[in-house]
């Protein structure tokens, strides 16, 4: 029959590229579903050579025999164009040059625009949410009003979601997007202020006064609750409401009903990942609120592929309901520590100090890297290590240290701000980060935006960022026998280290530039609103 004429052993070979470059343009446009300039002119001119090589007449020549290699050729030259092009995307080098010149020779459909291959259009033109149109304009480009509620912002800054709401509140801030903060209260900040394009309202502090801290929990959250009202009649109407971790489920969840708009989750970690499984009435009920917000929410975010699947297996959600979106790194906020990559800074000429900063709780896996130091030492003379950090677990890390007979070999310097991170960064060869537990590690992005390389578990969300062998050292965790050699490894091969921060440094600058984040986290928003 005919279908003979299009699938044959003539042509088979061709359809498994053409499916890559779909998958390959679809993942394009979602990714850069706000690009501009160059970046724009490109993908458009991908789509054109993708729908070249996709015409049907080069498997139909190479059916008949007729000119058989002159559809080869095309069909070749047009998906050789595509790839070139995605690439250049992905690597944010397109050049303009050679676009012009693609654009020149193949001009067909002037006017395709790539947004036709975002996953998120393919329902068509219009969508009926809420008894209300939202067109195709609001899909790809439309102003959006989210309000985003935290209990921590800077400067208070307790982990790393403090900073991961305030670098993605100023990013949606810098497309445009309308973005309101409540947070809880900081000293020397008022009730109200915008800062960084940014809208932040704080609770005030008598209302939330308590000493035990699941009763601040519920204090912060009945504030915020109280406070909506208010910032709705002088600020909304709101698209959505974006929550991250249990610790505002509460108001989350009252404030999507109340104000009738959806709700999206962001869980950063989970309270049974955290401690190896649930002992406690404390973490049954932390649990609970986590698997209560993730329920009620629209859709739901994680930071990596391994937080995706822990949040669907232990809260029974369907995959379908999760989204991948990783956390950034800003380089700008490490000071003169952004810029050691284009410094081409010196390994050899540094002392052999190893740096580890973050909370100093047991999953963060310091007392690995502790029992590390006695075989560091035996093949890398006069090293030290740094960790800078404060939580529960210091006292019993200091003991350790002293048990270990490391106390000479080891600095505990306490909690240390982004410009003295700078500089404690730009005096450290290698960084290590041993976590047993970690759900992103975004400790480790600030690292390699700041030209040190790195070697971390192979866990969790770590096992996405760190490329074994090309842009870091992965370890098996918990083995310091492994860790020690691999530390080793690059504190004794300079130009090893040097190579490895030169392409750490193109994938903070790519994967993590918290410009494409923003992108992908407003599609999730956007997503939300026709689920």
């Amino acid at each position: 029959g005919y279908n003979l004429v299009w699938l044959n052993p003539a042509n088979d070979w061709v359809y498994r590229h053409l499916h890559r470059a779909e998958v390959k343009i679809c993942d394009l446009a979602d990714l850069h579903a706000d690009a501009r300039g160059l970046e724009k002119r490109a993908l458009n001119q991908a789509a054109r050579e993708l729908l070249l090589a996709q015409s049907s007449d080069w498997s139909f020549i190479m059916r008949t025999g007729t000119v058989a290699r002159y559809a080869e050729e095309r069909l070749k030259n047009h998906l050789g164009r595509f790839n070139l092009l995605a690439n250049q995307v992905d690597n944010s080098q397109v050049d303009g040059e050679i676009l012009s010149q693609l654009e020149q020779s193949v001009n067909i459909f002037p006017d395709l625009d790539y947004h036709i291959y975002s996953r998120h259009l393919q329902a068509g033109p219009k969508q009926v949410l809420n008894g209300r149109d939202k067109t195709l304009s609001l899909l790809v480009s439309s102003r959006i009003k989210v309000l985003i509620l935290s209990w921590e912002y800077p400067p208070v800054t307790v982990g790393g979601l403090a900073r991961h709401v305030y670098d993605l509140a100023r990013a949606l801030a810098e497309y445009g997007d309308e973005v309101h903060i409540i947070t809880c209260p900081a000293a020397g900040k008022g009730a109200y202020y915008f800062e960084n394009g940014v809208h932040v309202h704080r609770v005030p502090p008598e209302h939330v006064n308590a000493e035990d801290f699941m009763t601040w929990v519920r204090q912060l959250n009945q504030a915020m609750i109280e406070m909506s009202s208010h910032i709705n009649a002088f600020h909304g109407p709101f698209d959505l409401i974006h929550a991250h971790d249990w610790l505002v489920e509460e108001a989350g969840r009252k404030l999507a009903e109340l104000l009738k708009i959806p709700l999206l989750a962001t869980i950063h970690a989970t309270e049974y990942g955290r401690n190896h499984g649930l002992y406690s009435e404390l973490q049954h009920y932390i649990s609970d609120l986590e698997r209560q917000l993730t329920n009620e929410a629209k859709l739901v975010i994680a930071c990596s592929r391994y937080m995706a699947h822990e949040v669907t297996s232990l809260f029974g959600l369907p995959p379908a309901k999760v989204r991948v979106v990783p956390n950034g790194v800003n380089p700008a906020s490490l000071g003169e520590g952004g810029q050691v990559y284009r410094k081409d800074r010196n390994q050899q000429g540094r002392s052999p100090t190893i740096l580890f900063f973050g909370r100093l709780v047991p999953e963060k896996g310091v007392q690995i890297l502790l029992e590390s130091v006695p075989r560091l030492v035996k093949r890398v003379s006069g090293v030290h290590l740094l960790v800078a950090g404060r939580g529960p677990y210091e006292e019993h890390l200091r003991s350790l240290s002293e048990r270990l007979g490391v106390n000479d070999r080891v600095s505990f310097i306490g909690f240390v701000n982004d410009e003295e991170l700078s500089g404690i960064l730009e005096q450290s060869r290698v960084a290590a980060f041993p976590s047993i537990y970690e759900p992103f590690g975004i400790v480790v992005l600030e690292a390699m935006a700041a030209g040190v390389p790195v070697v971390v578990s192979d866990t969790g969300g770590l096992q996405d960022i760190v490329e074994h062998g090309v842009d870091g050292y992965k370890t098996p965790p918990g083995r310091a026998d492994m860790l020690a050699y691999y530390l080793a490894e690059l504190l004794v091969n300079p130009v090893l280290a040097t190579d490895f921060c030169h392409q750490a440094w193109r994938k903070v600058q790519t994967v993590y530039n918290w410009h494409y984040i923003a992108a992908a986290t407003r599609r999730v928003y956007q997503e939300a609103a026709i689920v």
